[in-house]
């Protein structure tokens, strides 16, 4: 029963046992991506898209774009401190939301491969050597993933989001090295001359982050599903980053 336990768990829960991988354990977890997101048929290979066809890739362009006309009010238009101000925060942001691109495309390709991998090894010693090597890289590139999610999720609530409290704006503004020496009412004003986007997803912007769980395994569950998601439109959106990062550093 004890074997039967562990076992379950490790299925469940691979990230709880990384120095035990069994034939088992990872071709039930490559079955579980594969099954729920169908993806694996790219072979690991981005595959062009004309059109969204997820609601997570829909979301995600939908603050690419917000972002991207993003604007001071029109009685500030001219003010060329801010404008600068303004230009270096998107640029930043454009390519944190394309580190999240690339972060997807990395972790589902390497799921893959994976799946590829396990076909090819029979001896039960290197298989155990060569996938246990490979489960730590997978793991790597979800935390990956999941840390640069967060990073990009706090950049755009702080200079986008309409619904980002006021008083945490002003505290982390002031951490930025272009409002060094700005005393919080001058912040304050300078805020005022944006116009700020109200989102979907008011906390999380291109992610649900709300509903995420908020246990570890929950969580890697959680962003394991999406990435499955927003792969299917990955092409479309990896080009959509580079046209408007293209255009904010002309």
């Amino acid at each position: 029963m004890e074997d039967l336990k562990y076992f379950r768990d490790a299925n469940k829960y691979p990230d709880l046992y990384p120095e035990e991988v069994s034939r088992r354990e990872l071709k039930e977890e490559i079955k579980e991506y594969q099954e729920n997101k169908a993806t694996s048929e790219a072979g690991g290979k981005i595959i062009e898209q004309q059109e969204i066809h997820s609601s997570i890739a829909a979301n995600f362009e939908e603050v690419l774009g917000s972002i991207a006309v993003f604007k001071l009010k029109d009685e500030f238009k001219n003010d060329l401190a801010e404008l600068e101000i303004l230009h270096n925060r998107k640029v930043a942001i454009l390519k944190f939301l394309h580190n999240i691109v690339d972060d997807v495309n990395n972790y589902v390709n390497h799921i893959n491969n994976m799946s590829s991998q396990k076909e090819s090894l029979d001896d039960g010693e290197k298989y155990r050597a060569v996938m246990g090597s490979s489960d730590a890289a997978r793991r790597n590139y979800h935390n990956r993933l999941i840390s640069d999610i967060k990073l990009a999720v706090r950049q755009i609530n702080i200079n986008f989001n309409k619904d980002f409290p006021e008083e945490l704006r002003i505290k982390e503004e002031k951490k930025y090295s272009d409002r060094k020496g700005f005393s919080d009412q001058e912040i304050a004003s300078a805020l005022a001359k944006k116009e700020y986007i109200t989102f979907s997803n008011k906390q999380g912007i291109f992610i649900d982050l709300k509903n995420m769980p908020k246990d570890p395994q929950g969580e890697r569950k959680y962003i394991m599903n999406w990435a499955f998601d927003f792969y299917a439109d990955l092409a479309r959106l990896q080009k959509d980053l580079e046209t408007e990062i293209k255009k904010e550093t002309l």
